[in-house]
């Protein structure tokens, strides 16, 4: 295991890391392994790559990627957007531990969740649902508010299944204008 003391831009290893920010407006960047990252002051971007990562913006808002793997994001603090960009699955399921519908927006891949609105604008309101499934063919992203799991669903009430992507705080008010579209 690396340990990492930042000052401007970082690139990790292949394996476990620990990436630490120092000034803010780093980009702090795993590659493999269970790293864990740690902005600090600023507008950070960081990004977990491959492996199970555990990411912590700090004060500022941040730019927060987990990569593939199950990661732990926390903004802690600012106006962090929580990106997700590549496809859900089973060993993708990222857990946001501090989610803020106030502050705080999930970023979406045009490309991984198609169906879900143009890029670089917000989803669409008719593409995101409350409840424990989709409800008509337009639904994409579900809102199970009670469990405060996060679905992409690529066909609404098609024969394709409904999978995971994120665990947030049970009991949040989401909306569609908690997302945004971002284009690949």
């Amino acid at each position: 295991m690396a340990i990492i003391f930042a000052k401007g831009d970082t690139l990790g290893t292949a394996r476990s890391d620990k990436i630490y920010g120092t000034d803010g407006g780093e980009s702090l960047i795993g590659l493999g392994g269970n790293d864990w990252i740690q902005g600090n002051r600023g507008k950070d971007f960081l990004w977990g790559g491959a492996g199970n990562d555990s990411i912590w913006g700090g004060s500022g808002d941040d730019f927060i990627v987990g990569g593939t793997g199950r990661d732990l994001l926390s903004g802690y603090g600012g106006r962090d957007s929580f990106v997700f960009d590549w496809a859900p699955s089973r060993s993708n399921v990222d857990r946001i531990t501090d989610f803020n519908a106030r502050y705080d927006t999930i970023v979406l891949s045009t490309a991984v969740f198609k169906g879900a609105g143009g890029a670089n604008r917000d989803m669409k309101a008719s593409a995101f649902w409350v409840g424990t499934a989709a409800h008509d063919a337009s639904d994409r992203i579900i809102h199970d508010r009670a469990a405060g799991a996060l679905y992409y669903d690529p066909d609404g009430t098609g024969s394709r299944a409904a999978i995971q992507f994120a665990k947030i705080d049970a009991n949040l008010r989401l909306t569609y204008k908690d997302f945004f579209m971002m284009a690949p």
